[in-house]
Parts: structure tokens; C-alpha cells; sequence
């Protein structure tokens, strides 16, 4: 009955019974068999047609074993495949754009920016493969950048705002950013001076991400 099995592998089972032969009677094939309450499962199905002494299919006989456990474990190693070649190719694009857009008085400069741009990018990979690429917590993700930036009692570079899990596409842009602005703020602004002091504040607004990075102190 072909109302027993999932429409799109039904052709396939009837193509590999008349397929069959006297000499090659066995086959082998994977389908999906839709239960009464509507729940697929994946089955392996292995076979032989006997034949009548007119040389037509008597009967099939074989065994199904329910694969459904494995077809799905394969399913998500697939997608799991296509989504970490997807987080490489992102991440490779960011560095290129990094080394290409780098800019420096000498290279020396250039380096060390290079450096610590990678290395932002790097710290929020980590909380991304942390949380199974799920998403990076900004508390934290700020918080390790800001951590150069601190010492002992003293804090020069101070977070405040809510714990928001950034989109993995969305975390290692939030990162560089984030870096940049604590990277020019210790050249040139409030970072650079022993009493100069940072603030960053975030919020949500209407699923926008809003950063309001104040410097006080600098020059």
C-alpha cells in the first residue's frame, strides 16, 4: 500500500522490486514508512523477490530495520558540516578585511593593530564555541576587552547594561567594534592619560543594539 509510505520514496521501492530479477533477486533500498499517527521513521529495507515458474514475482520477503536514530544523527552532522564551513568563511572574510584595511604610520603599528584586532576576534570566538555557537553574552564579551584596562581597585574602563546573547553573526562585529574604541581611546583619548576614565552603557531597543561609549578625563 502505497499510502504506507512517504510519497517522494514510493516510486523508488516500486522501481527496485521491478527491478528484480530470477538471477538478481535481492535489493536493498532506504525509505520512510508514515505511521497511523502521521510520524515518520527512515527504514532500511532488504529484500528478495521470489519468482513463480513463469518467471513473474510470487512474493517479496526481507527485514526493515528503523534507521530514523541515524538518518538524523547524519542530518544534523550535515547542517553542523554546512554551518561551521559558513563560520570559517566569515571569519576568514573579517581578517582579510583587517589586514586589507589596516592603516599604520609604520609597520610596526601595523602589526600590533593587526594583532589586536585577531585577538578580539579570537576572544569572541571562544564564547561562541563556548555556548555551541548558539551566541555571545555582551557582559562578557565586553568585559575581557575592558580587562586590560583595569588595575587592581582602580577601574579605568567601566561596563554597565543588561546580559544580551549577540547573534554568532552579530557577536564578532560587536567584538571589533568594541576593541576599536578601546584601542583608540588608550592612543589618543581618555586611556591614554593616567586619570582619564571610559564608560560604556548598552540597551535593546526594538531588537537594535544601542552602545553609548562616553570617555572622561582625556585629553
Amino acid at each position: 500500500r502505497s499510502s504506507l509510505f512517504h510519497a517522494e520514496d514510493w516510486n523508488n521501492l516500486v522501481q527496485s522490486l521491478q527491478s528484480a530479477t530470477s538471477t538478481d533477486r535481492a535489493f536493498r533500498t532506504e525509505l520512510r514508512v508514515v505511521r497511523p499517527t502521521g510520524e515518520v521513521r527512515w527504514c532500511l529495507v532488504a529484500a528478495a523477490v521470489t519468482f513463480n515458474d513463469k518467471g513473474e514475482p510470487h512474493r517479496v520477503s526481507g527485514v526493515t530495520i528503523d534507521i530514523t536514530d541515524r538518518k538524523e544523527a547524519e542530518r544534523r552532522q550535515t547542517l553542523l558540516t554546512r554551518e561551521v564551513d559558513h563560520r570559517a568563511r566569515n571569519a576568514l572574510a573579517i581578517v582579510q578585511a583587517i589586514v586589507r584595511l589596516g592603516r599604520a604610520a609604520t609597520m610596526e603599528e601595523y602589526i600590533v593593530g593587526v594583532e589586536g584586532r585577531v585577538r578580539a576576534l579570537s576572544l569572541s570566538h571562544e564564547l561562541l564555541s563556548q555556548s555551541r555557537w548558539q551566541g555571545a553574552d555582551i557582559v562578557r564579551l565586553i568585559a575581557e576587552e575592558f580587562a586590560p584596562y583595569q588595575s587592581g581597585s582602580e577601574v579605568r574602563a567601566h561596563g554597565e547594561g543588561p546580559s544580551i546573547i549577540l547573534p554568532a553573526d552579530k557577536a564578532q562585529t560587536v567584538a571589533l567594534v568594541i576593541h576599536e574604541l578601546a584601542t583608540n581611546a588608550a592612543k589618543y583619548g581618555a586611556l591614554s592619560v593616567p586619570n582619564g576614565r571610559v564608560d560604556l552603557k548598552w540597551n535593546l531597543h526594538e531588537g537594535k543594539l544601542a552602545l553609548d561609549w562616553t570617555e572622561s578625563g582625556g585629553p
